[in-house]
């Protein structure tokens, strides 16, 4: 989903929402929650917003896209797109519930620290996720990653510092680091901000090489993710450094679902 310069969501939008979260029900009941642990965990009046809920639910994580998208400057610079994860760390399908975030998170801010031991002081933003890997040889696997946009250093300097050693003589995928320039900050940053559980598949090009594509996650998997998504706050799967990120991560922690009160236009009744 784009983030939205303008705050409102058009009639495909809400739609889309509404199955989602009708999505994310069925999966929840699948893995045997409860209706009260569904209540808690996804919203169900698309008018309330005064109530947090988890990362599972469409309508929290909108409410993410919007705080981000007004508080994260467009206009700082050259922005990257930096996508990295560590394949010592990809779990087992059906262990997903012992997936934990903190060794991304602490990737992230050590390659932070590196650039600031060069003298940058970037400002960035990671979101954590996770998805299901189907290697042509091989098992399927959980791969955790994170994708980060960064402004203020060169992309050498970024690709240095996040650098992610590779497992040698690996079998299956090694995640290694990939920095992009951004050409369109909306568009990546929606893209950055999807929260979508994904099936990413091996295939062979016509020269023989291998490659990736992504399709929408299904079953049993499906179900893990979302329930996986339900025990955490979305707050939880950002993180960020510089100046600018300290206003994020402060709606984010305190505000998430009370952010209108101070800025109407950020999440309006009539927006959804």
């Amino acid at each position: 989903m784009t983030v939205r310069g303008n705050n409102l969501l058009g009639p495909d939008d809400v739609k889309e929402m509404a199955r989602l979260q009708r999505r994310a029900v069925r999966s929840l009941v699948s893995s045997g929650w409860s209706g009260s642990e569904i209540s808690r965990a996804l919203q169900s009046d698309v008018s309330d917003v005064y109530e947090r809920k988890s990362a599972a639910c469409a309508y929290e994580q909108e409410r993410v896209r919007r705080i981000v998208s007004e508080l994260l400057p467009s206009d700082c610079g050259e922005w990257y797109l930096v996508t990295a994860g560590n394949p010592r760390q990809r779990i087992e399908i059906g262990q997903l519930s012992t997936f934990d975030l903190s060794p991304l998170r602490r990737q992230f801010r050590s390659a932070c620290e590196r650039l600031a031991a060069m003298g940058y002081s970037p400002i960035g933003l990671a979101v954590i996720e996770v998805h299901v890997c189907a290697p042509l040889n091989g098992e399927r696997f959980w791969e955790p990653h994170f994708h980060a946009l960064i402004c203020g250093v060169p992309p050498d300097d970024l690709k240095a510092a996040f650098r992610v050693r590779p497992v040698a003589h690996s079998t299956f995928r090694n995640r290694l680091t990939k920095v992009q320039p951004v050409t369109d900050f909306p568009g990546i940053l929606g893209y950055v901000l999807k929260f979508k559980p994904e099936d990413t598949h091996e295939y062979l090009d016509v020269d023989g090489s291998s490659n990736w594509a992504p399709n929408d996650l299904r079953g049993s998997e499906l179900d893990d993710w979302v329930a996986w998504m339900a025990g955490h706050g979305a707050a939880q799967l950002l993180t960020g450094t510089g100046m600018h990120m300290h206003s994020v991560s402060r709606a984010l922690s305190r505000e998430l679902a009370t952010s209108h009160r101070t800025n109407p236009q950020l999440l309006s009744r009539g927006a959804f």
